[in-house]
C-alpha cells in the first residue's frame, strides 16, 4: 500500500464505523426513557457512559466520513446535508453527555424530564443524517414516498412483448451500476440511470459506441480482470454476470437502441434469444432458437452449443482471460491476461475451443507473424485485435479462412497496402483499423473499390 492509498483505505471504514454511534446513541435514549418505569429506574446510571461511547464514535465517524467525501464524487447538496448533519449530531451527543454527568447536572439544576426531552431531537437528527447517507449510497429515489406509489413496468410474458432498454438494459444498470453512477453519486461524472445520460457519457466522454462494443468503455471496464484497478463495479460490489455482459454487448453491437424498441425487432436477435429468455425467466430458459421447429436460426450455426469447462480452466492457467458472451450457443471472448503481455502465450492452447471463440484480443502482447499461425483454426471469429504487435503482412495469410470476421484492428503494426490485398477474400469483413501503419489510404481505396463494404479507418 502506498501513502496515497491510506486516505482511501480509512475513508472506506466510514460505512463500518457509522453503525456504532447509531447503536450507542439510540441505546442511550432507550435507557433514559425506560428509566421512568420503576422496574428500570437503575438504567439511568448507565446513560452517561453510553452517551460518551456514542459521542466518541460519532466524532471518529465524522472524520472518516470527511476523508471518504474527498475520494468520491457525490451530489453536493446531499453531501452537505449529510456532512453538517453528522457534525451537528456529534456536537449534540457531546452536549447530552455533559449535561448527563452528575457534576454538570447538579450545577445546572435541570429537571430529568427536560434532559430526557433533549434525546428526541437527537434521535430525529440521527434519522435525518442516516437518510441522507442512504441517499448518497443508494440514490435519492431509494427511500421516498414515490417508492410506495410507483407503478413499475410489468414483467413481459413473452420475448415478443419485451422492450430491449426498459426490460433488459435498464434493470442490469440499475442493479449493478447506478449505485455509483446515479443522481447522488456520479463517479467520473457518469450517470447511468437514464438512456439520455448513458448516451452523454462522463468526464472522459461517451461510454458506449453504437455498433462497436469492443470500443465501448462500458464493456471494457466490466470485462477487465477483477484485480485491475479500473475494473467495474468497484469497491467489492457484485460484478456483472456473464449473461448480463452478453446482453450489454449485444445491445451495443445492435445499435444501442433507446426506449420503446422491441427486443425482437433488432438485427441479430436470434444469436441472443436464448440468453434473453434466461435473463427474463421466460419459457423453459432455453430460448426458442433451440427448438427444432423454429424458423429463426443463429446467424452462425457452426458455433458449438457447449464448451469443455476443463479447457476453459486450462487456458486461463496458460495466460488468457475468458468471458462467456452467450450461453447457447457458447460464445467466448478471449484476451491475453494483463500480467502476461510481455511473454505471449502459445495460441495452440486455444485450439480445442477455437470454434467457440468469437472475439479474440491479442493486442500489445509481442506476437510475431509465426506465432499467429494457429489463427487459421478460429473459423467463427468475428472480431480480432492484433494492434501494437511486431507483425507484418505475413500474419494476414492466416486470416483467409475466417469467413465470419467483420472487425480487424491492425493499429501500430507493420502491415502495408500490398499485404492487405489478402483481406479481399473475407466477404464478411467490414472494418479494418490501420492508424500508424505503413498502409496508404489512397492505394487501398483503389485496390478495394470492388469491396465497398470494407471501411479502412486511419
Amino acid at each position: 500500500m502506498t501513502f496515497l492509498d491510506i486516505p482511501t483505505f480509512f475513508g472506506r471504514l466510514h460505512p463500518l464505523a457509522v453503525h456504532l454511534p447509531i447503536g450507542f446513541l439510540l441505546m442511550a435514549a432507550i435507557l433514559d426513557w425506560t428509566s421512568y418505569f420503576s422496574k428500570y429506574k437503575h438504567l439511568r446510571q448507565a446513560t452517561p457512559f453510553v452517551l460518551l461511547l456514542g459521542a466518541i464514535s460519532a466524532i471518529i465517524t465524522c472524520i472518516l466520513g470527511w476523508i471518504l467525501s474527498t475520494t468520491g464524487e457525490y451530489s453536493y447538496q446531499t453531501l452537505q446535508y449529510h456532512q453538517y448533519g453528522g457534525i451537528g449530531l456529534a456536537l449534540l451527543s457531546i452536549g447530552l453527555y455533559l449535561i448527563n454527568t452528575p457534576k454538570i447536572k447538579n450545577k445546572l439544576s435541570l429537571r430529568p424530564s427536560i434532559i430526557s426531552f433533549t434525546f428526541l431531537p437527537m434521535v430525529l437528527l440521527m434519522g435525518f443524517v442516516g437518510h441522507m447517507g442512504g441517499n448518497l449510497t443508494h440514490g435519492s429515489e431509494y427511500l421516498t414516498l414515490d417508492t410506495l406509489l410507483e407503478k413499475k413496468r410489468e414483467k413481459p410474458e413473452t420475448l415478443e412483448e419485451a422492450l430491449v432498454y426498459e426490460d433488459v438494459i435498464a434493470p442490469i444498470l440499475e442493479n449493478k451500476c447506478v449505485q455509483c453512477h446515479g443522481q447522488d453519486k456520479r463517479k467520473g461524472e457518469l450517470l447511468l440511470s437514464s438512456f439520455e445520460s448513458i448516451r452523454k457519457g462522463g468526464k472522459h466522454g461517451p461510454v458506449i459506441k453504437a455498433g462497436a462494443s469492443m470500443e465501448s468503455e462500458l464493456i471494457k471496464r466490466v470485462t477487465l480482470d477483477p484485480k485491475n484497478e479500473e475494473f467495474m463495479p468497484t469497491d467489492g460490489k457484485t460484478p456483472l454476470t456473464e449473461t448480463e455482459i452478453a446482453l450489454l454487448n449485444w445491445w451495443i453491437e445492435s445499435g444501442a437502441s433507446g426506449p420503446s424498441t422491441k427486443l425482437t425487432s433488432l438485427a441479430g436477435f436470434a444469436t441472443i434469444e436464448g440468453t434473453a429468455a434466461d435473463y427474463l425467466e421466460l419459457g423453459d430458459g432455453q430460448g426458442t432458437d433451440q427448438k427444432t421447429d423454429s424458423n429463426q436460426a443463429p446467424l452462425n450455426p457452426n458455433i458449438p452449443a457447449e464448451v469443455d469447462e476443463n479447457q476453459l480452466a486450462k487456458i486461463e492457467k496458460q495466460g488468457f482471460t475468458v468471458r462467456k458472451m452467450n450461453l447457447n450457443p457458447v460464445m467466448l471472448d478471449v484476451a491475453v491476461a494483463q500480467n502476461n503481455i510481455e511473454n505471449p502465450p502459445n495460441l495452440e492452447v486455444l485450439s480445442p475451443l477455437a470454434k467457440n471463440i468469437i472475439w479474440l484480443n491479442l493486442s500489445g502482447s509481442n506476437f510475431t507473424d509465426e506465432s499467429l499461425s494457429p489463427l487459421s483454426e478460429f473459423e467463427n471469429l468475428e472480431k480480432l485485435r492484433l494492434e501494437e504487435n511486431p507483425i507484418g503482412n505475413g500474419s494476414l495469410k492466416y486470416l483467409s479462412k475466417l469467413n465470419y470476421l467483420n472487425a480487424l484492428n491492425l493499429y501500430k503494426t507493420n502491415v502495408n497496402s500490398a499485404g492487405l490485398v489478402q483481406l479481399k477474400e473475407l466477404d464478411s469483413l467490414k472494418t479494418v483499423y490501420l492508424w500508424q501503419t505503413q498502409a496508404n489510404q489512397a492505394e487501398l481505396q483503389k485496390v478495394f473499390e470492388d469491396h465497398p463494404q470494407i471501411e479502412f479507418v486511419f
